[in-house]
């Protein structure tokens, strides 16, 4: 003698969220699903309950990873932007301008810098050192500034001989150490103004004055 298990079953429009609490209420994993004329037209299973709920969690997931990617997006082009304001000041500010590690190699320059040192952009320069482009004993000089100021921890302002397309000119020169949040020493920033015509001036004042 064969003993089976009675079928239930449900109409065909029964939402799958009343087919779920039945099978769950009657601990089965099926349901025939029947039309009103009582013919069998299909079956309901977990599996079939458990695709719309892979679906939506398939959804979400893409969903969120868009999220993800236009965030990174955005913060790309932000970041992008907020380079090329950087670059754009830089390069349109009227003294040479530069950015050191602590062992004086150019992180960042500005155009005006790799026009003087007769290279054909600021990222030319990163990496490379006063010692590659100004003689032995300006270089020297340049170094040492430079590990002075590092050492001590303060900005200083140094009236030095600075070599342009081949010609030592008088500038006065800008420099300061910069530090990480947790006070570490990250390099030094400095900036160079021309100032032969101030000194010819002043030159020129002395020459009156003992006339």
């Amino acid at each position: 003698r064969v003993m089976t298990r009675p079928v239930h079953s449900v109409l065909a429009d029964t939402s799958l969220a009343e087919a779920s609490e039945r099978m769950a209420a009657l601990q089965i994993r099926h349901l025939v699903a029947v039309d009103r004329q009582g013919a069998v037209v299909g079956l309901i299973s977990e599996h079939t309950l458990m695709r719309p709920l892979e679906l939506d969690l398939l959804d979400d997931a893409t969903s969120e990873r868009l999220s993800l990617l236009k965030a990174r997006d955005s913060a790309q082009e932000a970041r992008r932007l907020q380079e090329r304001y950087q670059r754009a000041m830089l390069d349109n500010f009227p003294f040479l301008v530069w950015l050191k590690d602590t062992n004086s190699r150019f992180l960042s320059a500005n155009q005006a810098l790799a026009n003087a040192l007769q290279v054909s952009s600021p990222e030319a320069l990163i990496g490379r050192c006063d010692a590659d482009f100004a003689p032995d004993d300006l270089a020297s000089h340049y170094d040492a500034e430079d590990q002075a100021t590092m050492r001590d921890g303060k900005q200083r302002t140094i009236i030095e001989l600075i070599q342009l397309h081949g010609e030592r000119i008088w500038h006065e020169t800008f420099k300061a150490p910069i530090f990480a949040e947790d006070g570490s020493l990250l390099g030094i920033v400095g900036f160079a103004q021309d100032i032969i015509a101030r000194r010819r001036a002043e030159e020129a004042m002395l020459l009156r004055n003992a006339a």
